[in-house]
């Protein structure tokens, strides 16, 4: 995911270049720059899902999965809209748009389900939910919004809008440094202090990821988690 990051966001920054150097910047280079740069954002949508999927089990791994075939689809979406809709409708755009709006909230619960710890306080597991529903209100208004339902907003109601938004962004960044400050073990590879449940959580991702190798390389990355899960084990 971050190699096809990197490739969308080069190829965007090359034909953009290309078109200012022979000073036509016309509607294919335009075309081209859009769905490299939709390219590497709904990659990088679908690699939260993706990164959930692949460390959890049941309904987690599902709701990861979800995330990232909305963002794949989403991608579809937008590459349709840009390339073949030469039409005045606007229905492939309010589509793209509704389930590009749905594909960043489900990376945002994706983001939000994996960072959960075995250790975490009440607080940071109520702080969390309350990021998930109200980022959830965000998205069914966003997604009205996008599909032409509702578009007269009124001052009042923008302004709880905001006031949501705002919620959401403290709800999300609140957690992780609840952790840090309460010594809560990190979900990052390289963090350390693993307690029994954490340890499980890593052993069964493990496990799941192996049962997938397909190349060495696939491997050689497996071994090297195991020995830093390891390492992080003795510490």
């Amino acid at each position: 995911m971050i190699r096809a990051l990197i490739g969308g966001l080069c190829v965007a920054a090359v034909a953009a270049i290309v078109a200012l150097l022979q000073g036509d910047f016309g509607d294919t280079h335009a075309r081209i720059v859009g769905t490299s740069l939709g390219f590497s954002f709904f990659c990088g949508l679908g690699a939260a899902g993706d990164a959930l999927r692949t460390q959890a089990r049941g309904g987690l791994a599902t709701a990861g999965a979800v995330a990232s075939g909305l963002a794949a689809f989403a991608f579809v979406l937008l590459v349709a809209a840009i390339w073949f809709d030469d039409s005045d409708s606007e229905f492939l755009w309010r589509a793209w748009g509704v389930v590009a709006i749905t594909a960043l909230w489900a990376s945002h619960w994706s983001l939000v389900l994996r960072a959960r710890r075995p250790a975490d306080t009440s607080a940071v597991r109520v702080i969390a939910l309350i990021s998930i529903v109200t980022a959830t209100f965000d998205m069914f208004v966003g997604n009205l919004a996008a599909a032409g339902i509702y578009e007269d907003i009124s001052d009042a109601f923008a302004r709880i809008l905001g006031v949501v938004l705002v919620i959401t962004v403290l709800t999300t960044a609140l957690p992780p440094i609840m952790r840090r400050l309460s010594g809560t073990p990190k979900a990052d590879p390289l963090g350390h202090r693993l307690t029994t449940g954490d340890l499980v959580h890593e052993i069964t991702a493990a496990a799941g990821r192996i049962e997938r190798i397909a190349t060495p390389e696939d491997a050689q990355r497996e071994a090297a988690a195991l020995r830093r899960l390891a390492e992080r084990a003795h510490d």
